[in-house]
């Protein structure tokens, strides 16, 4: 099972299927809604079950599809095209995804690497670090 929220938390869920591959999108409604390309892995319906929506809200993008944001942090969840049984889910929403440890680079100055277990972030001006748990 995988986890996944919002920033603030106040949108949680689960997915109790297995992840198939992500799909990217450079569309330029996906580049301005989300501030960058689209990354998303489809689920079913069923395999998606909120936790949390307090502030779950679905904007209609399209004549076609309409995307699940946070009202509360803006953080861009979900893209639910009508007429399919499938939701595509942001890729950086996950918590905890079932995944190698793997290391990025977010910035010349900032070093973030990954683990399954924990996400450190350290400053390579300040030297200073902050561990946050999945």
């Amino acid at each position: 099972m995988i986890t996944g929220r919002c920033e603030c938390g106040s949108v949680a869920f689960t997915i109790t299927a297995d992840l198939v591959a992500p799909s990217a999108c450079h569309c330029s409604q996906c580049r301005r809604l989300s501030g960058h390309y689209w990354s998303g892995t489809s689920v079913k319906h069923p395999d998606l079950r909120f936790t949390a929506d307090a502030t779950l809200t679905w904007y209609r993008s399209s004549d076609h599809a309409e995307r699940g944001f946070c009202n509360a942090c803006g953080a861009s969840l979900f893209y639910r095209p009508f007429n399919d049984d499938h939701t595509s889910v942001a890729m950086g929403s996950s918590i905890c995804p079932p995944a190698p440890p793997y290391a990025v680079t977010s910035s010349p100055r900032t070093r973030v690497t990954t683990t399954k277990s924990t996400t450190t972030s350290q400053s390579l001006n300040a030297g200073r670090r902050a561990k946050q748990p999945c």
